[in-house]
């Protein structure tokens, strides 16, 4: 009998699937050959392909530059790209006292020193005006409004300059398509009422979904806004399925946005033949327990409703007693279809935990959307089974473990095997990705 593997973490775990299980084709780009370059090299690479195709003449001496950065949340490696970058501006006129960097916090809290020092590097907060984005702040500049009204005001500080970019990276987002790009502004740098009534409002139309940006609300009017706000550049990495750096580019941010999500699709991109019986996907590389949603995600997309999405985790820590209360209580007060219970929560305008970040409702909205249309069962020895049975999934220690009591539940059954979860599922376009 064939054998196959599934991430647990960094261990590769080797199995055999249950007679009765078919398991269907399925395609994964081969990992790319990540040896020749390090993120320092390819930031540099990716200036240099900028600026030999000419200057635009934006970058000047006397200009003032706004850097928005991505928080702790994401993983871009900003530590390792600034210096390029600062290089890169400098080279051509820019003084260090005319750049201030910007932590595009969005609705997240502020970071703490240590990690300030993780995400930028020592010298940059040695040698450069830092701040954090306060979505609350009340000088906020007012730039455009929302097709639904909110009034949309951005950060003074990236208001005031002439040349802003937007450092971060792109990979299949749940809702955007993309990460990167036109995020870093819009949620990053603008004010809170304006994120929730954009998220709230575009996050449960079925074209808000992983690598959808054409017909895309969500991404629609993120674009728009970072339009309006005058977003200049963007430096974003590219991401492949463990969470790795495979590329840096550098240029106008819409430029970069769509070169960046078509090397994505290239990268991540997993196709599936059908929507399968039972789905065996890994968290891996989502460790954090709130990340280990958006695998459960796309487990779902790839599943037929009523099936079953078996989810390999390994986590960093275990579930915070106060998400696992949040996520009972909230299945205890549906009524009826648990799906339609949070997307009239989100259609009605409100949140599922007043005063929690928004990004957190939309991971929670997702997990429990999730939850209505298949049956989920966790493989975890880093979280507890009376965490995980609280929150209304199956559990189980180990995948042996699952395989066993899963295939007594379903003797028969197609498989889709995802071995890691950072990737793009690809259906036929025949099939449904939206919900």
């Amino acid at each position: 009998m064939a054998s196959h593997s599934i991430h647990y973490g960094e261990e590769r775990l080797t199995f055999e699937m249950p007679r009765g299980w078919k398991i269907l084709p399925n395609t994964l780009p081969p990992e790319a050959n990540r040896e020749e370059w390090t993120v320092s090299q390819l930031a540099r690479k990716a200036l240099e392909d900028h600026f030999v195709q000419g200057e635009d003449g934006l970058l000047a001496p006397g200009k003032r530059v706004a850097i928005v950065v991505d928080d702790a949340a994401r993983p871009t490696p900003a530590a390792d790209m600034l210096p390029a970058l600062f290089e890169g501006l400098m080279g051509r006129g820019i003084k260090r006292e005319d750049i201030d960097i910007i932590i595009g916090l969005g609705t997240h809290a502020p970071m703490g020193e240590d990690a300030l020092v993780r995400k930028l590097g020592k010298g940059t907060l040695d040698f450069y005006r830092v701040t954090q984005h306060d979505c609350h702040a009340e000088d906020l500049v007012p730039i455009a409004a929302l097709d639904s009204g909110a009034e949309v005001r951005v950060n003074p500080v990236f208001a005031r300059a002439d040349i802003r970019i937007g450092l971060g990276s792109i990979f299949p987002h749940p809702m955007n398509g993309f990460g990167g790009g036109p995020k870093i502004v819009f949620p990053g740098v603008v004010n809170y009422e304006a994120i929730r009534e954009h998220h709230l409002k575009h996050t449960v139309h079925p074209r808000s979904i992983y690598g959808i940006l054409q017909g895309n609300p969500f991404y629609d009017e993120v674009r728009r806004i970072a339009r309006r706000a005058g977003l200049t550049y963007s430096m974003n990495c590219v991401f492949d399925t463990r969470d790795r750096v495979a590329e840096v580019l550098f240029g106008p941010f819409e430029t970069v946005h769509s070169r960046g999500a078509e090397r994505s699709r290239e990268i991540c991109g997993m196709k599936f033949p059908e929507k399968s019986d039972v789905t065996l996907i890994s968290a891996y590389p989502y460790m954090e327990p709130f990340q280990i949603m958006k695998p459960m995600i796309i487990g779902s997309l790839i599943t037929r409703p009523g099936g079953t999405v078996v989810l390999v985790v390994k986590t960093n820590a275990g579930m915070p007693p106060s998400f696992v209360d949040l996520f009972e209580n909230l299945q205890n007060s549906a009524q009826g279809s648990l799906g339609e219970f949070v997307v009239n929560k989100f259609r009605s305008g409100e949140l599922l935990l007043e005063g929690a970040p928004v990004d957190f409702n939309c991971a929670l909205f997702f997990a429990l959307f999730c939850k209505g249309l298949c049956r989920v069962a966790l493989v975890s020895d880093t979280l507890g089974r009376p965490d995980v049975e609280r929150m209304g999934f199956a559990y189980y220690e180990d995948l042996n473990q699952a395989l066993a009591g899963e295939s007594t539940i379903a003797p028969q059954a197609s498989v889709n095997l995802a071995p890691v979860g950072g990737i793009l599922p690809v259906l036929p376009k025949e099939l449904n990705m939206g919900y």
